[in-house]
């Protein structure tokens, strides 16, 4: 009977089919040859040569080296509020077959501004107070944001699946913004009739915003009317005019 001896680099790794040879020696660098003994033939293993070569090691291929498939879990559509608190949601765990192989998350959308990803504890969260920009000029806007994971570490296998988020204006809302409660005007307005024309200024709204402070929602509409009439005061109406200052 003949053994073959076959050299391979210091910290390389390599498969081998053990068939219908009786035995088969391994050595690296002509160091510590590992046996592979006939009641192991027909299987197959990996050999790892560690990067000093004192040694090496035969090892049979696990299970998990080379899953099957990966079974993705049942994602939930989220929502989440410009300006408001940072939101938080993790994810079901991805299943593999066979089952307990480890798996590796990664997240991809054109929301990305909006998004943290932790993929070791499958973690997402949302917060973002810079702009309005990604809802388009909407009052909200929906994004796909897609989960891919892989598994295996000799032969990988991967797949996805996808889950959207909601992204919605706080603008409008009267927990998030909400409009100041000082007096209208610090003194009555009088006016004498056959007076010449007065002006009166009024005192401007302050927008409040919750829970950070943001200048996004700041364009107000002001509409007046008097007693006289239900009719919103002009730049041009009488009795009582309106002009807003620049």
């Amino acid at each position: 009977m003949t053994t073959d001896r076959i050299k391979f680099p210091p910290g390389s790794l390599h498969r081998v089919h053990v068939g219908d040879s009786a035995r088969l020696l391994i050595h690296v660098n002509e160091r510590e040859p590992n046996q592979v003994e006939d009641g192991d033939k027909d299987a197959s293993w990996t050999l790892e040569a560690p990067e000093d070569s004192s040694s090496a090691h035969l090892r049979r291929l696990q299970t998990c080296d080379s899953p099957t498939a990966i079974i993705p879990s049942q994602l939930v559509d989220q929502e989440y509020i410009i300006t408001d608190f940072t939101k938080s949601y993790t994810f079901t765990a991805f299943t593999t077959n066979p089952p307990g192989c480890s798996i590796s998350y990664a997240q991809r959308s054109s929301a990305s501004a909006v998004i943290s990803f932790d993929p070791a504890n499958r973690l997402f969260k949302f917060f973002y107070v810079d702009d309005l920009l990604l809802l388009q000029s909407l009052g909200e806007k929906t994004y796909d944001i897609t989960v891919s994971a892989s598994s295996g570490n000799v032969k990988p296998i991967g797949t996805s699946a996808s889950f959207k988020l909601t992204l919605k204006s706080p603008c409008g809302r009267s927990n998030m913004v909400k409009l100041n409660s000082l007096p209208f005007v610090s003194t009555p307005w009088k006016y004498k009739l056959r007076d010449p024309p007065q002006a009166f200024e009024y005192r401007a709204f302050q927008i409040l915003t919750f829970p950070v402070t943001h200048t996004l929602c700041n364009q107000i509409t002001y509409i007046a009317t008097t007693d006289l009439s239900p009719t919103p005061l002009t730049a041009t109406s009488s009795p009582v005019s309106i002009k807003e200052l620049t």
